[in-house]
């Protein structure tokens, strides 16, 4: 069982830089709240709408989406098992679209070292 928060930006709440602001300000983020351990068990986050750069002409920011799954290995430690992300930005007349995904199983414990 998990606690769901969902996170809104604040306008009010603003950091120095300005593109930091406008960042988080079209950020949209979920959070899955492990009962258990209060640990994130799951992050998700995406840009609500598209932020362009001098009113576009320098370029756009189209699509930011990012995941983190998390997975509990013993009582209080918990490891990344998947992030994945999906970009799509326009830098002047150069169009740039990513994706990163990584998947960790199999964990296990291993031995205490002996001196």
């Amino acid at each position: 069982p998990a606690y769901i928060l969902q996170l809104v930006p604040n306008p009010a709440e603003r950091v120095k830089s300005s593109l930091a602001n406008r960042m988080m300000n079209q950020m949209l983020i979920k959070l899955w709240i492990d009962s258990e351990d209060f640990q994130a068990s799951k992050i998700q986050a995406h840009l609500t709408r598209p932020i362009n750069f001098l009113a576009g002409v320098a370029g756009s920011l189209k699509t930011v989406e990012l995941t983190v799954t998390q997975t509990r290995v013993a009582p209080g430690i918990w490891v990344d098992e998947q992030v994945s992300g999906k970009f799509n930005a326009r830098v002047l007349l150069g169009h740039f679209r990513f994706r990163v995904e990584s998947r960790s199983r199999g964990f296990h414990r291993l031995p205490a070292p002996t001196n």
